[in-house]
């Protein structure tokens, strides 16, 4: 991948725009679209299509995002993530990486971390050609999500809307913001966003195109000495405009947003509506599942009398079988579930090196302690068994290959991701 950063000389931001647009409506310059009263769907985005993890960075090691400085602010690396400043407002910055080929669908997860309120961060997706385009999904200090488009020094909002009460940023914070981009197969492009596990915006847009060259990380400050850190990336592809949607007040699938999908939804696990109550659960599990398979999980039951808030089941989970992931209210019931499966699977786990055959070891993340993995066989089957004590869940991946090498490389890339 190649990298690049771009700081807007003429762009007002979105902050500017946001204003405009409330206090005197939008005029033909200021090109802002009707749509940026859209409120959040009715109906949930689960994907767009993306189902290839092709990129994850936790920038531990500098050099991969361009950065730039001078007068009005800069973008750099630091406290372990890429930093955007500004030191004179409005500023507008962004850094991206050329993907090695074109992509019709595009998935853009980043962690964003304010330092305080005055200014607004997220992803993006890029086009190329004569005229490139930036689609961009933020969260900002004014408690709103803004969905918008950026073209040469041109901005533009396409939707905005209030996050929801439990994303609290207007004094600063942390969120997770997954923006996912698709070319629909008629004409124009949808966009999806997600924050903290919850999508609050399906977006259509009738004049842009594809296919996306790469990912962007967005910063903008509204006041002079704003700082925020984006930091665990995570890019996901797909070839295919394939949307995958929950409805909680009717059955799925839910085919939604105009312009309609050019083939049907996808068979596989939809969740089902019966289960609302536990859906704000199961979207914070689904957040820290791989985005590769993420789209072919369904919830399956919890147990809270045994400390058991959400699970879901993946089938089939990228390159094996199956998986499962569980979320957990305590350290305690999470350790007494990962003992008790063990022990119901009868395994034996004598070794230390889960690569080559049955082993029981502590794995870090990092330089960090990460949890527990346990490899076995059970009835010819490889099982991978784990625990992330600080993110309170397990997981499980099985295959009937029963070849440890291959599951013990699918385990490394499956999370649960922070």
């Amino acid at each position: 991948m190649g990298h690049g950063v771009f700081r807007s000389p003429g762009a007002a931001g979105v902050a500017a725009l946001l204003l405009m647009s409330t206090a005197a409506g939008p005029t033909a310059a200021q090109d802002v679209s009707t749509r940026s009263t859209a409120a959040a769907p009715p109906a949930e985005v689960i994907t767009l299509g993306a189902d290839t993890e092709i990129f994850r960075d936790d920038f531990g090691i500098a050099g991969t995002w361009g950065v730039s400085e001078n007068d009005a602010g800069s973008v750099q690396y630091a406290d372990g993530g890429l930093r955007f400043t500004t030191t004179a407002v409005p500023n507008t910055r962004w850094s991206w990486l050329d993907l090695e080929a074109m992509a019709p669908v595009l998935w853009v997860r980043a962690a964003v971390e304010m330092a305080s309120n005055g200014g607004a961060a997220g992803s993006m997706c890029l086009t190329s050609g004569t005229s490139p385009t930036l689609l961009f999904g933020i969260v900002n200090t004014e408690a709103e999500w803004v969905v918008g488009r950026a073209t040469g020094s041109e901005m533009a909002v396409l939707a905005r809307g209030q996050l929801p009460t439990s994303i609290d940023l207007t004094q600063g914070g942390t969120a997770i913001v997954s923006l996912e981009c698709a070319m629909t197969g008629t004409s124009g492009v949808r966009v999806a966003v997600w924050v903290d596990g919850v999508n609050v915006a399906d977006v259509s847009v009738p004049d842009a195109s594809g296919p996306f060259s790469g990912p962007g990380l967005y910063g903008e400050g509204y006041v002079e000495g704003f700082a925020v850190t984006l930091d665990d990336v995570v890019v996901a592809t797909g070839t295919t405009y394939a949307p995958l949607m929950r409805n909680p007040q009717g059955p799925p699938p839910l085919p939604l947003a105009s312009p309609a999908p050019t083939s049907p939804t996808p068979d596989g696990p939809v969740p089902n509506p019966s289960a609302a109550a536990s859906l704000a659960p199961t979207d914070e599990l689904l957040r820290h599942v791989p985005t590769a398979f993420a789209g072919r999980c369904a919830p399956s039951d919890a147990d809270p009398a045994n400390g058991l808030m959400a699970s879901v089941l993946c089938d089939p989970a990228g390159e094996i079988a199956s998986a499962a992931y569980f979320r957990y209210d305590s350290v305690e019931a999470l350790e007494t579930a990962f003992a008790a499966l063990l022990a119901d699977d009868s395994a034996v786990t004598e070794g230390t090196d889960c690569s080559v055959g049955p082993a029981l070891v502590d794995y870090t993340i990092g330089d960090q302690p990460g949890g527990r993995l346990a490899c076995y066989l059970n009835d010819g089957t490889a099982v991978a068994l784990w625990t992330n004590p600080g993110l309170l869940m397990m997981a499980i991946g099985a295959d009937a290959s029963a070849d440890f090498g291959k599951l013990f490389a699918w385990w490394q890339d499956a999370g649960p991701l922070p």
